[in-house]
């Protein structure tokens, strides 16, 4: 159950960031070229949070099977 709650909280987190983010971009007054470059920047770092949570997720995944295959065998 607890599994669910981080997993949950990560991707309420990672939303909220996004969305705040986007926010903040749209609502900022710059000129069409600057705001095109901050979203694409943003959209560059959202992608790399992304992957280090998937990578953080799949690690924490495979140490939990691994674990759980270890008290099995026992």
């Amino acid at each position: 159950m607890s599994d669910m709650n981080t997993k949950d909280f990560l991707i309420g987190t990672l939303i909220g960031g996004i969305v705040g983010a986007s926010a903040a971009l749209l609502f900022a007054p710059k000129s069409g070229k600057e705001l095109r470059g901050d979203i694409s920047e943003g959209a560059s770092t959202a992608k790399d949070k992304t992957y280090e949570l998937l990578m953080q997720l799949t690690r924490r995944v495979a140490s939990s099977q691994t674990l759980r295959l270890t008290k099995h065998k026992m």
